[in-house]
């Protein structure tokens, strides 16, 4: 009885030190800035001031996903995931060399047969590539 009854005094404590070094530390955080510089005054910031875009290439992975139709008298569908990568090679401000590559796998539904087949593998692969054009753009309409 008393080891518990000092557990519980001690439990009571660290809660109540945790508490008082929260709210110092949060008064410590307190901004003191004059009131008019909050809501009278409008500060203007440009976030992409110092950002410039001049890498030659692009790359990006990404996750894909398809469904298609497994036949035209097939009620069930495939649902396919798999990766999607594209790559990019800039020649100038506006034309590049763009490569892509989709690679899709999964299962699909066979309905009721003779040979008692269920869930076939399927899979799908695309690949294409070609010129890029990026139209007019400026700071504001990217």
């Amino acid at each position: 009885m008393v080891m518990r009854l000092s557990v519980r005094n001690f439990a009571s404590f660290a809660v109540v030190a945790s508490l008082a070094v929260c709210a110092g530390t949060l008064a410590l955080g307190q901004s003191t800035a004059s009131p008019t510089a909050g809501n009278g005054t409008y500060i203007a910031v440009d976030p992409l001031a110092n950002v410039r875009y001049d890498n030659r290439y692009d790359v990006s992975l990404g996750l894909a996903y398809d469904h298609m139709k497994a036949g035209p008298t097939l009620l069930q569908g495939s649902n396919l995931g798999g990766l999607d990568l594209s790559a990019s090679y800039w020649l100038s401000k506006h034309w590049a060399v763009e490569g892509s590559d989709r690679s899709y796998v999964g299962t699909s539904g066979a309905g009721t047969n003779s040979l008692n087949i269920s869930g076939p593998f399927v899979a799908q692969y695309l690949f294409v590539a070609g010129p890029e054009w990026l139209g007019p753009h400026n700071r504001t309409a990217r």
